[in-house]
């Protein structure tokens, strides 16, 4: 009886088949997005409710945020994203839906990788390129039986490449590799060693702050920690010999402020970067002091001046993302703190990612009590991430009002005490000695 018991749940167990699955990597500069399209099958007798989507364990040590969705449209929407939940080196997705038997369906994962090549060589000098080695495997490997598996590796010219694996379905493309329709895993990794003239630019650490001011302008300024993550840079610097076609260097970086920003800033340890500051269309660049070469770092704090409008509404919602659009580049550290207005009271604050958020209180000029602060701390992030911050509060009417009052008649005070003052002679009068 139990032996016929567990073979009617073996039989009647769901049994999900990749039918088709296609990888594609997208290398920018230090940065790769990859996005997983899977065409599953549910094969079994039973509903299914997850899936389990598999990367390589050298991919696990360097993968950023995740994404999951049924829609191509929204599968780098974070607050639209299916649930995940990590198991090693697989991350189930809760479907929020049943697959009936019989049904096949399409699910979208995407991922980040930084840091993820390695160097031919550990050194480099003036004027050398960087020479990277890159795999993955040529197969899909997942938990789920595949029919079908294609690899596309985007961002990588014919003329970069030193080596590559070979294979009767490579397709080398102007600016990509193409393995397509493999339906046989012959256990092998696709390597490519390749040189590049770019940089491999990583964010170390973002501060940023916003002072939310219901007077009507908000300031917002960002602290940068980055390096250029390539071999150590060994030898001598020297103007002569370096110039603006030089390869894997950093020096102007572009950044993409908020819609109707403006009184743009940017200084360094040193001081003002640039004293005019102006978007060039959407963009704003922003001129380090000189150029940055392999393993070098520098720092920098930028800031503007906007509308309230664009952030606040509805009496009260603050909507704005948590990073500005900037170079395409890994994000290890982002801490973001937005100071709300003297009276505000939290109701509720939404970031759709895993993420340490806390409060406390700021005291700034003429304030009596202090401002509630919003403090928001992840980790592993990519400037590529549009994750958008809502804290909704509502302020404490009462309080302002005796704020006004108080303000009003503590200046009233003074100046009438400096009126006063005025008109009070304290002079020490010095008589004369009377002559006879």
């Amino acid at each position: 009886m139990l032996v016929a018991f567990f073979l009617s749940a073996a039989l009647a167990a769901p049994n999900l088949v990749n039918t088709n699955v296609q990888r594609r990597y997208l290398i920018r500069d230090n940065l790769i997005t990859v996005t997983v399209t899977a065409d599953v099958q549910n094969d079994g007798d039973q509903s299914v409710r997850e899936y389990a989507f598999s990367v390589t364990p050298r991919e696990a040590a360097h993968i950023g945020r995740t994404v999951s969705s049924f829609s191509r449209k929204l599968s780098r929407s974070f607050e639209e994203s299916l649930p995940i939940k990590r198991e090693g080196n697989d991350f189930i997705v809760d479907l929020k839906r049943e697959i009936a038997p019989g049904e096949s369906v399409t699910i979208y994962f995407t991922y980040t990788l930084g840091d993820y090549f390695l160097f031919l060589r550990q050194k480099i000098q003036l004027n050398q390129k960087f020479g990277l080695y890159f795999n993955t495997t040529k197969f899909y490997h997942s938990r789920y039986p595949t029919s079908s598996s294609s690899l596309s590796i985007d961002g990588i010219s014919k003329s970069q490449i030193i080596k590559k694996t070979e294979d009767a379905l490579l397709k080398v493309m102007s600016s990509s590799l193409q393995l397509n329709s493999l339906t046989e895993d012959d256990g092998k990794d696709f390597e490519v060693e390749y040189t590049t003239a770019r940089s491999l630019p990583r964010i170390d650490e973002i501060n940023s702050r916003t002072v939310v001011s219901h007077w009507g302008k908000t300031k917002q300024s960002s602290f940068y920690s980055i390096t250029n993550a390539g071999p150590k840079f060994v030898g001598e610097f020297n103007r002569i010999d370096f110039t603006q076609n030089s390869p894997c260097y950093l020096q102007n970086l572009m950044m993409t402020p908020p819609e109707g920003a403006y009184n743009f800033w940017a200084t360094d340890e040193s001081g003002q970067l640039q004293k005019d500051m102006e978007l060039r269309g959407k963009e704003l660049e922003i001129p380090l002091r000189g150029p940055m070469l392999s393993s070098w770092k520098a720092t920098f704090t930028v800031g503007w001046t906007i509308d309230t409008s664009k952030f606040v509404s509805h009496h009260f919602r603050y909507r704005a993302p948590l990073l500005t659009p900037f170079i395409s580049a890994p994000v290890r550290d982002v801490s973001a703190e937005i100071i709300l207005p003297e009276g505000a009271k939290i109701e509720q604050v939404t970031v759709p990612i895993d993420a340490n958020v806390t409060q406390f209180s700021e005291v700034q000029n003429l304030d009596l009590n202090g401002r509630v602060v919003v403090r928001i701390e992840v980790h592993n992030l990519s400037s590529d991430d549009e994750i958008p911050v809502t804290i909704t509060y509502k302020l404490d009417y009462l309080a302002n009002f005796l704020k006004i009052i108080c303000l009003t008649a503590a200046f009233s005070i003074l100046f009438c005490g400096i009126i006063i003052f005025r008109r009070i002679d304290c002079g020490i009068n010095v008589s004369k000695p009377k002559t006879d």
